[in-house]
């Protein structure tokens, strides 16, 4: 590296292959540039030592997996070690570079390194990989067999290997080419780790960190991509301080608020990945425990009948120095699908290492807030178990459980946004005036919830603390305008949020309820209801109220009986007529003997309809409004179907008389009706196609025994996938309406869905609608046989077909509507024939 070698179609290669988040490429991009600075145009001597910080969950491994990659790819890099603080790490980085391990990187990696450890360094085949030149190694130890000889692990490192001729850590000193990076790199703040990697003396030692040791010189972090960045980017869960309004703090109520919201999410959880077709990530409560006693004593609860009555009896996993190797084993799994752990109680131990993505719920027992906020114990659940934000709330936040009252922790909001508040750091090249290229190194600020971010002017830094020299210089691939920029926006701020428990229980069995949502099948025709003014109003009547037509067919009937169609002749005559001695001459008509017959001149029956339907329209209890002009010729044709073939000879005869007695049974149906409620007129049409929240527990058996709320599914013609009934009749009833050929899509109703108006401020909904083939709408109720000569249901039904005539009638509708109201012997009599029923229900 005589000169800066940064090639930076490989960085950009590697990123879109491996799929790198934003950071982590501009990670790998600083690394690279740093390096080839160092190596290059200020000619360092090893080992170069640099500190890379990345938030908790953000993706450390896939820096050291796409820097691996770049190095031996770009500086023919063969030797690369990690070194870990413990086994549980170093056990998780083995994984991540073994091939078919579900957490490996392999499959998206160009290379495969040759993994060395402890275990394996003294194998043969190990090491016949050591001695070939072109293969890719990767070393990775805990830090304590690099650091004591004198244990178990630390031997087998520092004693002579008869088959490598020499000590492991001897071999290690040899390689001239070692790259080495300290994972948790904030752990290794000890002259023991200082010394033993300062005798490897590696070619590099670049650390890796989320949170860094405060003695970290500044000048040795290279890249800085803090928390409140990856919340502000969403590349982690949002946290959610949740505080509660009353002064409960105890941790058995803690446990409860926080399985209250775990099992919301989990609902959340199952309908989402069930609607993306994904597998669904069983959320779980990770519950912190200061005392090994305090850990046992929250597990008996949790354990108990007497919490959420026993559900979780046996969904506890509690993880401490005393627990035992199974419980361990069983942490491992926690992720699976089939895992029965719903909540983990630590003590301790679940720090660095610890890596799952299904942590929702945080419970830090007894914790200040600010303990809690500490990224260690905050990291182990802001990892996104999809990689990215799923834009529902729910299952994009960490619910963090706090013992505080609510109103403490709003009054103390701006001293933890304040703790919160942090910067971004990254390496870039930026031309000056003359069109040389320098490296510098570039601050953003990331403010807390109330703040912003701001960019500060870049400057040249040492990357060299001996000379202190700055790269600038021409030859270079890379064209580049001005300093690069982390992508960040202007405004973003560290998302964590404020809520109280109840406000927040609320907002998310809502979020429950919206992704249960289930909306109309598609490809159905669009349904059409009316929206009716049902008010009680001052108009005293309309004839739209008139529902019961029988009474203008029996006067038609009645007029049409004998129709008398001869002229009557008087003959006046004169008398003598004496009374008390007295005589007078008295005058009187009578009936002349021989009748003349006249022949009626017939009308055209259009006009004497019209004058009909004029008469009645005039009549003084029929108000003055356009739909009382089509209600006037129902009534009016039912009269003259009373009145059946010879309608127009008895009308050309003896109109006036019609017109008198039409106007007289139209008075005497108004006052029989002013006790019912007034439609007054159809306000709009609606698209029908409400959302259904989707029910658990569906059957398709709709013939097998009848559970009330049981989602029934299945249906050929049901408007929605489900449909749920009150009774076996309504599920009898849509049984035969799917199956009718002559249904083209049926509803069940539910309450609110169509209510009618039917007493005094009185709504009810109807069971079904229905429409068929002929595009008539059925409004459809089914009742018990003994509730069926009830008032009410009598009541109901008026009010009912009022409503059908409305909507019937108005010029902006499309279709006839009609009412069906269908007892029980009904439905066993039709022998589940639509057709049928409508007969013997009477329409």
């Amino acid at each position: 590296m005589s000169e800066l070698n940064l090639d930076s179609e490989a960085i950009a290669e590697i990123a879109a292959r491996m799929d790198l988040r934003r950071p982590n490429r501009d990670a790998l991009e600083t690394i690279a540039l740093a390096l080839s600075h160092y190596y290059g145009p200020l000619q360092g001597q090893p080992p170069y030592e640099a500190v890379v910080v990345s938030a908790t969950g953000v993706g450390k491994t896939y820096i050291l997996a796409a820097t691996i990659e770049y190095l031996a790819r770009v500086e023919d890099i063969r030797n690369f070690a990690v070194i870990t603080p413990g086994r549980t790490i170093l056990e998780k980085t083995v994984a991540n570079f073994s091939p078919g391990h579900p957490k490996s990187l392999l499959p998206v990696m160009d290379i495969s390194p040759v993994v060395i450890t402890s275990d394996n360094f003294d194998s043969a085949a190990t090491r016949a990989a050591m001695d070939d030149p072109e293969q890719v190694k990767l070393y990775i130890f805990t830090v304590q067999s690099l650091t004591r000889p004198t244990s178990r692990q630390g031997r087998r490192t520092h004693e002579f290997r008869e088959g490598l001729g020499e000590a492991f850590y001897e071999h290690l000193q040899r390689l001239e080419d070692l790259i080495m990076f300290a994972d948790e790199h904030h752990c290794y703040y000890g002259s023991a780790f200082s010394s033993a990697i300062r005798d490897l003396v590696p070619k590099a030692l670049i650390g890796l960190t989320a949170t860094p040791h405060p003695r970290t010189p500044d000048e040795q972090i290279i890249f800085r991509y803090p928390l409140a960045a990856a919340v502000a980017d969403g590349l982690v869960k949002t946290p959610v301080i949740v505080g509660r309004h009353d002064d409960r703090s105890d941790p058995f109520t803690q446990l409860t608020d926080g399985i209250r919201l775990l099992e919301l999410k989990e609902r959340v959880m199952r309908e989402w990945c069930e609607a993306n077709g994904l597998e669904p990530v069983r959320p779980i409560m990770l519950v912190v425990a200061q005392t090994i006693e305090d850990a046992n004593v929250y597990a008996e609860y949790v354990r108990s009948s007497s919490f959420m009555e026993g559900r979780y009896a046996n969904a506890v996993l509690t993880v401490h120095s005393d627990a035992p190797d199974e419980a361990l084993k069983q942490l491992e799994s926690v992720e699976s699908p089939d895992s029965p752990i719903r909540i983990i109680i630590s003590v301790g131990m679940l720090k660095e290492g610890w890596d799952v993505k299904n942590v929702y719920v945080l419970a830090s027992m007894r914790a200040s807030v600010s303990d809690i906020l500490t990224e260690q114990t905050l990291g182990r659940g802001l990892r996104l178990p999809f990689g990215k934000y799923t834009g529902i709330e729910m299952l994009d936040t960490l619910e963090v459980l706090a013992h505080e009252r609510y109103d403490e922790l709003l009054r103390r909001t701006g001293v933890m946004n304040e703790q919160l508040r942090d910067y971004r750091t990254r390496l870039i090249l930026q031309r000056n005036e003359d069109g040389e290229y320098r490296v510098s190194s570039q601050h953003i600020e990331v403010r807390g919830l109330t703040g912003v971010s701001s960019s500060s002017d870049s400057y040249g830094i040492d990357l060299d603390t001996r000379n202190n020299e700055s790269f600038s210089g021409t030859d270079t691939s890379i064209d580049r305008a001005g300093s690069t920029t982390f992508g960040l926006n202007e405004q973003a701020v560290y998302g964590f949020r404020l809520e109280g428990l109840e406000e927040r229980s609320e907002r998310h069995q809502r979020a429950v309820e919206q992704m249960r949502e289930m909306g109309p099948k598609p490809g159905l025709p669009p349904l059409m209801i009316p929206v009716l003014c049902t008010e009680s109003i001052a108009i005293p009547f309309s004839l739209v109220d008139i529902v019961d037509l029988e009474p203008f067919r029996s006067l038609g009937r009645r007029l049409a009986t004998n129709p008398d169609q001869s002229l009557r002749r008087e003959r006046v005559r004169a008398r003598i007529v004496e009374e008390r001695g007295l005589r007078r001459t008295e005058i009187y008509t009578e009936r002349a003997q021989e009748p003349v017959y006249s022949k009626v001149v017939l009308r055209p029956m259009e006009d004497l309809v019209s004058e009909l339907v004029e008469a009645v329209l005039r009549c003084e209890v029929v108000p003055e409004r356009p739909v009382e002009i089509e209600a006037a010729k129902r009534l009016v044709n039912a009269f003259v179907d009373g009145l059946g073939a010879n309608a127009q000879e008895v009308l050309s005869g003896y109109l006036e008389t019609a017109k008198a007695h039409l106007v007289e049974t139209v008075i005497k149906v108004a006052q029989e009706q002013r006790q019912n409620p007034r439609i007054q007129e159809v306000i709009e049409w609606r698209r029908f196609a409400p959302k259904r929240i989707r029910r658990e527990g569906s059957s398709p058996d709709r013939h097998g025994p009848f559970r009330r709320g049981q989602p029934y599914i299945g249906w050929a013609k049901s408007m929605y996938e489900q449909a749920w009934f009150d009774s076996e009749p309504e599920r009898h009833m849509a049984r035969i309406l799917d199956d009718s050929p002559d249904i083209r899509f049926w509803i069940r109703l539910e309450r609110g869905d169509l209510p009618i108006l039917w007493g005094q401020d009185r709504t009810y909904s109807p069971d079904f609608i229905a429409v068929d083939t002929d595009n008539v709408h059925w409004v459809i109720e089914v009742k018990s046989d003994r509730d069926m000569d009830s008032p009410e249901v009598n009541d109901k039904k008026m009010a009912a077909q009022r409503w059908a005539n409305m909507a019937s009638l108005d010029p902006q509708g499309a279709a006839e509507w009609r009412y069906l109201l269908v007892s029980e012997r009904t439905l066993h009599d039709a022998h589940d024939s639509w057709r049928m029923l409508r007969t013997l229900a009477g329409n």
